[in-house]
């Protein structure tokens, strides 16, 4: 291995369990490709590392290493991820969104990298937070999809692509696939119930609540709000022009969204599909993580309170004096510039699109119900 590659690997960030040294050997053996020049690092993630790997041929790989350990990492959940991508390129219901072509993986920690990896195009193109043109409007993956359930897309190769089990962006399986809204809630409730049964059996005294600061609950209350959910539950449900199944891309942070060199409205790539799932058109309508905010993000603000609603933006339609706002950092000399973020939160609402822009009016109430009774 040349000495510079050496000195470049060294001084890249990892996983304690992972030899980037074996992704390099891993990734010249799979793809039968010469000499890897270089290797930096693209991006990490809660869920992944990528590293852009160069070979003497001048070709690239991104090499996507899971920063989950053994014991939390999903074979199922990651072999979902791959034929949702898979899908969006063979589709053709996506014409403007390129996802990366997926060469090589493997899914054990036994290989010579020691994680799971994904070896893959590199997309190129423009980051969204790289963006200074502030009317970019990213469209959702509104197209129907050939399914006719709530799951995640998986690959069998007797029948293509079909759906499998709801898997959340953290990996976990949700079960299913569910025929409807309400198949999905039952089931949700029924699993709440059967862990808290368990969790009872434990008590020594009355008291579920496990901090100071969780509002004081007893069986008997919880079952009282378990009955009451499960009696609602059918008003939850939106008319049917909200239901149509759609690819719900789960984290279009900023990171994740590539645009056009030369054209700021054209998305050239998308990436990190893990958690991509089949859902109703109206759970899909919600904003970018990073275009929303609560009474507390991206900073406290005297008398705006934080109902803290995990897909419901906090709705910051005026700003005041931005002078005074603290400095908000993501990391490390990484600042956030809050005039942007606060211009981009606010031009949210110009959308001249009527059924768009009801769809998202009407969101909210619904995502709070959908919120409710999967537990958030």
């Amino acid at each position: 291995m040349p000495k510079d590659l050496e000195l470049q690997i060294s001084a890249l960030r990892k996983s304690p369990w992972v030899n980037l040294s074996g992704l390099v050997d891993c990734a010249t053996k799979r793809l039968s490709k010469p000499t890897c020049q270089s290797i930096q690092l693209l991006g990490k993630g809660s869920y992944n590392t990528v590293y852009k790997l160069v070979f003497a041929d001048d070709t690239e790989i991104a090499a996507s290493v899971s920063v989950h350990d053994i014991e939390d990492f999903n074979i199922q959940a990651k072999l979902s991820e791959i034929a949702t991508m898979q899908f969006v390129r063979a589709s053709g219901s996506y014409p403007g969104i390129q996802v990366p072509r997926v060469h090589a993986c493997d899914f054990t920690f036994c290989n010579q990298a020691g994680a799971p990896y994904v070896l893959m195009d590199v997309v190129h193109g423009r980051k969204l937070d790289n963006l200074i043109n502030d009317d970019n409007k990213l469209r959702g993956l509104d197209a129907p999809v050939p399914f006719d359930k709530i799951g995640s897309i998986i690959l069998d190769g007797e029948v293509g692509f079909t759906l499998g089990p709801l898997f959340t962006i953290t990996q976990q399986n949700l079960r299913g696939p569910y025929k409807s809204l309400v198949d999905l809630w039952r089931a949700r409730l029924e699993h709440v119930m059967l862990r808290s049964l368990r969790e009872w059996s434990k008590l020594e005294t009355e008291q579920l609540s496990r901090s100071l600061s969780e509002p004081k609950c007893t069986p008997q209350t919880f079952s009282e709000l378990y009955q009451l959910l499960s009696s609602l539950v059918h008003h939850f449900v939106p008319p049917s022009s909200y239901l149509l199944l759609v690819l719900h891309h789960p984290d279009l942070a900023l990171r994740n969204v590539f645009f056009d060199l030369t054209d700021d409205t054209k998305i050239v790539g998308l990436i990190d599909w893990g958690g991509a799932q089949i859902l109703p058109l109206i759970l899909t309508a919600k904003f970018p993580d990073d275009l929303m905010s609560t009474g507390e993000d991206p900073c406290e603000r005297p008398g705006i309170p934080d109902e803290g609603w995990n897909t419901v933006s906090h709705d910051w339609t005026s700003f005041g004096d931005t002078s005074k706002w603290p400095n908000i950092f993501r990391g490390s000399s990484d600042q956030v510039d809050l005039t942007i973020r606060a211009s981009a939160m606010i031009k949210r609402y110009g959308d001249c699109d009527l059924d768009r822009a009801m769809l998202f009016a009407h969101a909210p109430y619904y995502l709070k119900s959908h919120e409710i009774v999967m537990g958030g």
